[in-house]
Protein backbone atom coordinates (compact mmCIF):
# COMPACT_ATOMS: atom_id res chain seq x y z
CA UNK A 1 0.00 0.00 0.00
CA UNK A 2 2.41 2.59 0.71
CA UNK A 3 4.46 1.72 -2.80
CA UNK A 4 1.03 2.39 -4.15
CA UNK A 5 0.50 5.57 -2.41
CA UNK A 6 4.15 7.08 -3.28
CA UNK A 7 3.25 5.82 -6.91
CA UNK A 8 0.04 8.08 -6.72
CA UNK A 9 1.70 10.77 -5.04
CA UNK A 10 4.51 10.62 -7.87
CA UNK A 11 7.50 12.14 -5.44
CA UNK A 12 9.48 10.42 -3.34
CA UNK A 13 8.47 9.45 0.39
CA UNK A 14 11.57 9.59 3.09
CA UNK A 15 10.44 7.46 5.67
CA UNK A 16 11.39 9.01 8.88
CA UNK A 17 11.17 5.87 11.18
CA UNK A 18 9.31 2.13 10.34
CA UNK A 19 10.03 -1.32 12.66
CA UNK A 20 11.26 -0.13 15.97
CA UNK A 21 12.73 -2.83 18.27
CA UNK A 22 10.66 -2.39 21.62
CA UNK A 23 14.10 -0.77 23.34
CA UNK A 24 14.42 1.94 20.80
CA UNK A 25 10.92 3.14 20.87
CA UNK A 26 11.45 4.09 24.46
CA UNK A 27 14.63 5.58 24.12
CA UNK A 28 13.03 7.93 21.47
CA UNK A 29 9.50 8.59 23.81
CA UNK A 30 7.68 6.23 21.31
CA UNK A 31 3.88 5.20 23.08
CA UNK A 32 4.73 1.63 24.99
CA UNK A 33 1.73 -0.09 22.36
CA UNK A 34 3.56 1.66 19.30
CA UNK A 35 2.56 0.17 15.91
CA UNK A 36 5.93 0.86 14.95
CA UNK A 37 7.32 -2.12 17.66
CA UNK A 38 4.53 -4.71 15.54
CA UNK A 39 6.35 -3.56 12.32
CA UNK A 40 2.67 -2.03 11.18
CA UNK A 41 3.90 1.69 10.99
CA UNK A 42 5.57 4.25 8.92
CA UNK A 43 6.31 8.09 9.55
CA UNK A 44 7.15 10.02 6.05
CA UNK A 45 8.75 13.59 5.97
CA UNK A 46 6.58 16.04 4.43
CA UNK A 47 9.64 18.70 3.16
CA UNK A 48 6.47 21.33 2.01
CA UNK A 49 3.23 22.08 2.60
CA UNK A 50 2.17 21.03 -1.01
CA UNK A 51 4.19 17.67 -0.29
CA UNK A 52 1.66 17.26 2.85
CA UNK A 53 -1.42 17.15 0.75
CA UNK A 54 -0.05 14.89 -2.17
CA UNK A 55 1.44 12.35 0.33
CA UNK A 56 -2.49 12.59 2.62
CA UNK A 57 -4.08 12.51 -0.42
CA UNK A 58 -2.66 9.39 -1.80
CA UNK A 59 -2.84 7.76 1.51
CA UNK A 60 -6.41 8.14 1.68
CA UNK A 61 -6.75 6.82 -1.84
CA UNK A 62 -4.92 3.61 -1.55
CA UNK A 63 -7.11 2.81 1.73
CA UNK A 64 -4.96 4.17 4.75
CA UNK A 65 -7.57 3.93 7.76
CA UNK A 66 -4.63 5.64 10.20
CA UNK A 67 -3.15 8.67 9.78
CA UNK A 68 -1.81 11.26 12.15
CA UNK A 69 -0.34 14.36 10.71
CA UNK A 70 2.34 16.67 12.76
CA UNK A 71 3.96 19.65 11.90
CA UNK A 72 7.29 18.03 9.75
CA UNK A 73 5.75 14.56 9.31
CA UNK A 74 2.73 12.25 8.76
CA UNK A 75 2.21 8.87 10.24
CA UNK A 76 0.60 6.39 9.16
CA UNK A 77 -0.48 2.35 10.25
CA UNK A 78 -2.55 -0.75 9.63
CA UNK A 79 -2.69 -1.77 13.33
CA UNK A 80 -6.30 -3.09 13.64
CA UNK A 81 -6.22 -2.52 17.46
CA UNK A 82 -6.36 0.71 17.39
CA UNK A 83 -9.17 3.02 16.30
CA UNK A 84 -10.05 2.99 12.95
CA UNK A 85 -10.22 5.03 11.02
CA UNK A 86 -8.81 8.31 12.20
CA UNK A 87 -7.55 11.62 10.87
CA UNK A 88 -6.04 13.50 13.47
CA UNK A 89 -3.82 16.35 13.08
CA UNK A 90 -1.22 16.75 15.63
CA UNK A 91 0.85 19.54 17.53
Amino acid sequence: MLEDARGSANIPFKINSACRCESHNKKIGGVKDSAHVKGLAVDISIPSDGARFAILSALLNVGFLRVLVYPTFIHVDLDLDKPNPIIKIMK
